[in-house]
C-alpha cells in the first residue's frame, strides 16, 4: 500500500486559538519505498499535519479556526512531539531527507494498541494527551442472531486515580455469555454492550490511589458482566482480582467460573471426607471436568453420567484420565442401574445437577439418605423430573447454586474470593487441575467461536487477544 505524505501547512497558535482541539489516532497501516515526500512545500519552523490518500480510512480532524479540515489518519509515535508549537515535528527529528522519511514510517507504524493523541492548544504551547482505544465485540440488540454482533473501536476513559487500564490476554466464549446476548441470562447488561463475562488481562496503567494492582499483574473480573470480549478496558481498582502469573494462560482465563463453581458446591453442600461418593451428569463440561479433578485431589470418588454419543468411548478414556472413578451413559443407568458400583463405593451425599430433566433424576435417584442435589444449570431447558419417594423416604434435600450470586453476595468481603481463587490456583500449580481442553480463536475470528458454542459435543472456545 502506498501512501503521499505531505505537509500542510498551519499557523501558530494564538490566543484565539484556546481550547481548540485536534484529535489523531492510530489505526494499522504501513508505507513502501515509494512514499512520495514533498519537502518542496513544507515551510519551516511551523506546525505540520500528515495527510494520506486513502479512501478506506480516512477521519476528519478540526484544526484551529481559520484552517480547513483534512482527511488522515497518521499512526503518530506520541513519545516525540514536542509541546512547544512553534517547532516542526520533523526537523526536531531528523534533518536530512533519509532520516525524515525513516520517521514518518515509523509515526504511521506506532500506536497499533489503539493508541489516541489529543492535541489540546493553550495560549503559547501545544500539550499532547495521551488517551486509547480498543476493539471490542458489541451487541447492540438481544438477539439470537450471531450475526447482530460486530467488531467496534470503542474510546477509552481516562485512567483516574481509583482505576486500572488493562490489556485483555484471553477471554473464554462460555453458553453463559451466549444467554446475556440472547436476554435469557437472569442478570443483563444495558445496551449496546460488550461480550464475555470471564477472561484474564494484564495491568498497563494504575492511578495514584491503586495499593492492590500495579503494571505487569495479571486480573481476573470479579463480576459478571464485565464485558471481556475487548481488547482493553479501564475499570476500577474493586472490579478486579489478581491471578498468579505461573499458571498458564488458559487456565487464568478460565479459573475464575467454572473450576470456582466446582470448588465451592464440593465445599458447601454436604461435609464429605476422603471415601466419600459425588455423582453428577454434565460430566464432560468444563464444571465436571474440574469436579471430577478436584474430587480426586480431595480423595472423594466420583460417579460420572455421560449422554451417549458416537465418541462414548474416547470420552470415557478422557474422564478417567482426569481421576473420573466411574462413567456411565444415562441409558445404563436406566436399563441396569448403579447396583454393582455401590457394592465398591458407598451412595452418594451429594449430587450436581446441569442438565435437569430426565437426568436430573437419575442424579436424584441414586443420592443416600439426607444426601443433596444442587442444580447450577439447566442444559436440557426440561422440567427437572423429581421421583416423590426420594423426597418423602429419604430426606433428600434439593438447592440450587449460581456462582454470580455467591460472589455478590462478598463483594465486600475480597477475602473470601481471594482465598476460593488461591485454593483453585493452588491446585492447578500442583498438577491435581488441568485447563479442559480448549480451542485457541483468534480474536478476529470470534463468530467461529460463537458459533461452535452454540452446537453441542463441541470443545470450549478461548479468544486470543
Amino acid at each position: 500500500m502506498t501512501f503521499r505524505i505531505s505537509y500542510k501547512r498551519m499557523r501558530p497558535a494564538t490566543h484565539e486559538d484556546s481550547e481548540d482541539s485536534d484529535l489523531l489516532y492510530s489505526k494499522n497501516s504501513s508505507v513502501d519505498e515509494s512514499t512520495d515526500i514533498q519537502d518542496d512545500i513544507r515551510p519551516k519552523h511551523t506546525p505540520f499535519a500528515m495527510s494520506e490518500q486513502h479512501s478506506t480510512c480516512a477521519t476528519t480532524f478540526k484544526r484551529a479556526k481559520n484552517t480547513r479540515d483534512v482527511d488522515c489518519e497518521p499512526n503518530p509515535l506520541y513519545e516525540t512531539f514536542s509541546a512547544n508549537a512553534s517547532q516542526p515535528l520533523i526537523s526536531q527529528l531528523a534533518d536530512s531527507r533519509r532520516e525524515r522519511v525513516m520517521w514518518i514510517r515509523r509515526l504511521l507504524s506506532a500506536g497499533r494498541d489503539g493508541t489516541v493523541l489529543l492535541r489540546v492548544r493553550q495560549r503559547c504551547s501545544t500539550v499532547w494527551r495521551e488517551t486509547h482505544r480498543c476493539s471490542a465485540v458489541v451487541y447492540r440488540e438481544h438477539s439470537h442472531d450471531i450475526d447482530t454482533l460486530r467488531m467496534e473501536m470503542l474510546p477509552l476513559p481516562p485512567v483516574k486515580d481509583g482505576s486500572v487500564r488493562i490489556r485483555m490476554l484471553a477471554a473464554p466464549v462460555n453458553p453463559a455469555d451466549l444467554n446475556m446476548i440472547q436476554g435469557s441470562y437472569p442478570i443483563l447488561c444495558p445496551v449496546p454492550a460488550v461480550g464475555g463475562n470471564e477472561g484474564v488481562g494484564e495491568v498497563l496503567e494504575v492511578g495514584s490511589d491503586v495499593t492492590s494492582l500495579r503494571p505487569g499483574d495479571w486480573v481476573v473480573p470479579v463480576d459478571a458482566g464485565f464485558g471481556t470480549w475487548r481488547t482493553g478496558a479501564v475499570c476500577e481498582e474493586d472490579e478486579l482480582m489478581s491471578v498468579p502469573k505461573d499458571i498458564s494462560l488458559l487456565g487464568a482465563a478460565t479459573v475464575f467460573v467454572n473450576p470456582c463453581t466446582a470448588y465451592r458446591m464440593l465445599s458447601d453442600f454436604q461435609t464429605l471426607a476422603p471415601g466419600c461418593t459425588v455423582i453428577q451428569n454434565a460430566s464432560n463440561s468444563a464444571v465436571g471436568q474440574a469436579v471430577v479433578q478436584i474430587a480426586a485431589a480431595l480423595g472423594l470418588k466420583t460417579i460420572n453420567i455421560i449422554r451417549d454419543r458416537p465418541n462414548c468411548a474416547e470420552l470415557v478414556d478422557e474422564l478417567q484420565s482426569l481421576g473420573a472413578d466411574y462413567v456411565v451413559t444415562e441409558e445404563e443407568v436406566m436399563s441396569s442401574g448403579l447396583h454393582r458400583v455401590f457394592e465398591e463405593v458407598p451412595k452418594p451425599k451429594l449430587g450436581l445437577n446441569c442438565v435437569g430433566g430426565l437426568s436430573g433424576g437419575l442424579v436424584l435417584s441414586n443420592l443416600d439418605y439426607g444426601g443433596t442435589m444442587v442444580t447450577y444449570g439447566g442444559m436440557a431447558k426440561r422440567p427437572l423430573q423429581i421421583p416423590a419417594k426420594s423426597l418423602i423416604f429419604r430426606d433428600v434435600t434439593l438447592k440450587g447454586f449460581w456462582l454470580t450470586q455467591w460472589k455478590r453476595h462478598r463483594k465486600e468481603d475480597k477475602a473470601q474470593l481471594k482465598a476460593m481463587l488461591d485454593a483453585v490456583c493452588d491446585l492447578m500449580r500442583a498438577g491435581q487441575l488441568s485447563t479442559p481442553h480448549c480451542v485457541q480463536t483468534p480474536f478476529q475470528q470470534y463468530t467461529h467461536a460463537l458459533r461452535a458454542t452454540v452446537q453441542s459435543h463441541r470443545r470450549k472456545h478461548v479468544l486470543i487477544m
